[in-house]
């Protein structure tokens, strides 16, 4: 049987405004975990890092101009920052869930999650369920009449990896 670790992270972010705050804080979120990596791996290889639910990114505010400056594709630029990361330490990260916007669906915001991994994002989940008022992400569940496409984005996907089925929740 292959023994690993798993590390969450719970760092202390501040909700970013710009791209300039949130590659900040994707900075911290790389430093923790490649610390992580370095002080746990003494034992068994540490193989899985997670992040709790817009842990990095933080709410950037109410309004969808605010979303708009913070929100990013996958892939794009600061997924392929955690592929990275997972190449050089042969783990899986899951850096919590992002504002995520996306043009196959009139640009509209999703709180989504992804799973970085030496091969690259193997999968992403978009939240269900976000909350009313507090949150400006859509659902894929309410776009499925108009033509969400669930086969290239599962409701909920579950990953088979070397170590094992990773099926997304958030840690909140």
């Amino acid at each position: 049987m292959n023994v690993y670790q798993v590390v969450a992270c719970q760092g202390a972010f501040w909700s970013a405004h710009n791209k300039e705050e949130l590659n900040k804080n994707i900075d911290h979120a790389l430093d923790m975990i490649q610390w992580g990596a370095n002080v746990y791996s003494h034992r068994d290889p540490v193989r899985l890092f997670a992040f709790g639910e817009l842990n990095i990114c933080g709410i950037p505010g109410l309004t969808v101009e605010e979303h708009r400056k913070t929100a990013i594709k996958i892939p794009g630029p600061e997924t392929e920052r955690f592929v990275k990361l997972a190449k050089e330490l042969n783990a899986y990260i899951v850096p919590g869930s992002w504002t995520e916007s996306d043009t196959d669906y009139d640009n509209a915001f999703f709180n989504t999650c992804f799973l970085a991994s030496p091969e690259g994002i193997l999968a992403k989940y978009r939240k269900v369920n976000p909350v009313p008022g507090m949150e400006l992400s859509r659902s894929p569940h309410d776009l499925l009449n108009s033509g969400y496409d669930t086969k290239k984005t599962p409701l909920f996907p579950v990953v088979k990896t070397e170590i094992g089925n990773i099926r997304y929740v958030y840690l909140l």
